[in-house]
């Protein structure tokens, strides 16, 4: 692999991440940060397992 593909590979990797985290992990009683975490640690695909396990917020 060159070094342009390791980039868009890491790049794509955030990306993943932050949009698991804003769209699904806000409404969800693990909250941003921790679906952040979780996606970031372990994978994007674990953390969107862990994040839609998590219960939904109750609403106000």
């Amino acid at each position: 692999m060159n070094t342009y593909t390791w980039i868009i590979t890491f790049v794509l990797y955030i990306a993943l991440t932050h949009l698991i985290a804003q769209y699904i992990g806000t409404k969800r009683e693990i909250g941003y940060g921790k679906s952040v975490w979780w996606s970031i640690i372990l994978s994007p695909i674990i953390g969107f397992i862990r994040t839609i396990v998590s219960k939904p917020k109750a609403k106000e």
